[in-house]
């Protein structure tokens, strides 16, 4: 039981830096959802309109898969960028021919005017959440950054602190069995 404990601390541990870095690696690189680097293929992007309600509301986060867009089929969500414009948008491919994609907003009454081509195309989407919606203005601020980072550090320093009670607890029972000599 306590190895077990001791593995499922380690993977909290982990787990939570992991946060940390992608939480600090999402606000810099999604500032104003200029193109950035891919972290290991993958890129989350804040959604800026309505287009998508209610799938994706405003401030919802879309994780981009970076992919060719062969791998594009009808329903999916893509993200591309506008044609002669630096704006990412992502909405749903509902048609595809010639590799073109036909896209539109599940909000929108009609389809967008152009259509996607592998030269605007940027990926496709493997996670969405609301969760943050109404949070996410607050990541905009340098004091939201900071109270962020720092219950993502409160929450590693627990785990460090109980890593250190349950390792302490471990050697005072060791001290025990061996009549109070190690």
């Amino acid at each position: 039981m306590k190895k077990l404990g001791k593995i499922l601390s380690n993977i909290l541990l982990v787990f939570a830096i992991l946060i940390l870095v992608s939480t600090l690696y999402f606000v810099y690189t999604n500032r104003n959802n200029e193109e950035g680097a891919f972290f290991f293929g993958y890129k989350p992007y804040i959604i800026r309109t309505g287009s998508m309600e209610p799938t994706i509301q405003i401030h919802g986060i879309v994780v981009i898969k970076k992919c060719d867009i062969s791998e594009v089929k009808e329903g999916d969500i893509i993200a591309f960028i506008l044609p002669n414009s630096n704006t990412y948008v992502c909405h749903r491919a509902i048609q595809i021919q010639n590799g073109e994609i036909t896209t539109k907003g599940d909000n929108n009454e009609t389809a967008d005017i152009a259509p996607v081509t592998k030269d605007n195309f940027v990926g496709k989407e493997v996670l969405k959440t609301n969760v943050l919606a109404s949070l996410e203005f607050q990541f905009k601020t340098t004091w939201g950054i900071i109270k962020l980072v720092g219950l993502i550090l409160a929450i590693i320093i627990v785990i460090v602190v109980i890593k250190i009670l349950l390792k302490n607890k471990e050697n005072d029972g060791r001290r025990f069995k061996n009549g109070g000599k190690e």
